[in-house]
């Protein structure tokens, strides 16, 4: 395992940052984020910045594309895991893992967030942790992973790519809620008559069930029965 300044010494990242060594790793950096969807991407494709930080709702997807460049050796391999930092947010990437020998430039991820409420990433900020294995020297094979690039990246948040996990509109509480209120509006839309017989069942049983309740906490001695009965009374005159 190569660690420390031998990463930064042998080339493996271009223009490497010292302060992003950690022990036997070295942290990648955001370099730019892309959310997802066809008008965000577009109007940041058309006037060309850099977002500096993006908030991800419950779901939400967002790429992310490493600030560092790159350039493994025919006898080094990477492994990028996500940092812990993220995972104890909920955050959780994608596609995490080997970066082949060979490998030359940039690497991205889809970010999701699947916690219960907003979280920030900003770019400069560390989001993967490399460690690089030295291993007998590899031929280049034909199929090497491509590297990513801005305009690949733009690409796939542009395209029909969902914005959020499982393509649900929002929180599942908000999803299914929303769900079972058409379902039920259907209902009674397509059935008025057998809906107000259910509602009158219904009713009947609420206040049958009312009225035992009484009567139980009336035995326990946390209500007076008669006098219940006789503010229902009054109440009726």
């Amino acid at each position: 395992m190569i660690v420390g300044d031998d990463i930064l010494k042998r080339g493996l990242i271009k223009d490497g940052n010292p302060n992003q060594l950690k022990n036997g790793t070295y942290n990648l950096t955001i370099g730019e984020i892309f959310p997802v969807g066809r008008e965000e991407a577009n109007k940041k494709s058309r006037d060309g910045t850099s977002i500096c930080s993006y908030s991800l709702a419950p779901q939400e997807m967002v790429w992310v594309i490493s600030k560092e460049y790159f350039e493994l050796p025919s006898n080094v391999t990477g492994l990028a895991t996500l940092r812990t930092t993220y995972t104890h947010q909920g955050l959780l990437a994608l596609n995490v893992g080997i970066i082949d020998s060979h490998f030359k430039g940039q690497i991205s991820t889809v970010i999701i967030n699947f916690s219960d409420r907003t979280r920030t990433i900003w770019r400069n900020e560390p989001f993967f942790r490399v460690m690089f294995f030295e291993h007998n020297e590899l031929s280049q094979p034909d199929n090497t992973d491509k590297p990513s690039t801005r305009k690949d990246v733009l690409a796939k948040a542009a395209s029909d790519f969902p914005k959020n996990f499982l393509n649900l509109p929002g929180s599942n509480s908000q999803y299914y809620g929303d769900q079972l209120g058409k379902l039920v509006f259907g209902f009674i839309k397509s059935r008025p008559i057998k809906s107000a017989i259910f509602f009158l069942l219904f009713c009947v049983i609420l206040i049958d069930s009312s009225e035992k309740i009484i009567q139980f906490l009336d035995v326990i001695g946390v209500v007076d029965i008669e006098k219940v009965l006789s503010l229902i009374g009054k109440g009726k005159s």
